[in-house]
């Protein structure tokens, strides 16, 4: 799977690592000097990295107006649920 994320990213211009080679999986989980343990069992590249500036949207409508404009049935989506948390920024 990483190795996977790390070719798309490879590709993709706003990728951080545009451009560069994609690993392959066994580099990906193999500890080495370039890719030491963070986690134990999990090096370097198997974890998230916190200066990445990751984000998501989800725009909620009523079924009526999704209708109104025309999205398809089988693309919505009803919320069942969630949840929300906010750690410190230096990830004590």
């Amino acid at each position: 799977m990483y190795a996977s994320f790390d070719e798309i990213g490879s590709k993709n211009k706003y990728s951080w690592n545009y451009g560069e080679k994609p690993k392959s999986a066994e580099f990906i989980g193999s500890i080495s000097k370039r890719n030491r343990i963070i986690c134990d069992p999990y090096p370097l590249l198997m974890n998230a990295f916190n200066g990445v500036n990751l984000s998501a949207a989800c725009i909620l409508t009523s079924t009526e107006h999704a209708e109104k404009l025309g999205i398809p049935k089988d693309k919505w989506v009803y919320i069942l649920g969630g949840a929300g948390t906010h750690e410190k920024d230096n990830c004590e």
